[in-house]
């Protein structure tokens, strides 16, 4: 289930560049960080700049999957 989204950008962005902005995410559950991992790690063609952003204070707090 986690390569359907990864699979949907990669078709949207062969070409033309696509940037993929996430904030805030020391927020994020599992389910993102996941779908977000493995979008990172693939080595496909498609031109995706992911830039992320988070707290570091909210990071240290017990339970946070970041």
């Amino acid at each position: 289930m986690l390569q359907e989204p990864v699979e949907a950008l990669t078709i949207l962005a062969p070409e033309t560049p696509l940037v993929l902005v996430f904030e805030d995410l020391h927020w994020s559950g599992t389910a993102t960080l996941e779908i977000l991992s493995v979008l990172v790690q693939r080595h496909a063609s498609a031109r995706v700049l992911v830039v992320d952003t988070y707290r570091p204070e909210e990071v240290r707090t017990p339970n946070q999957p970041l």
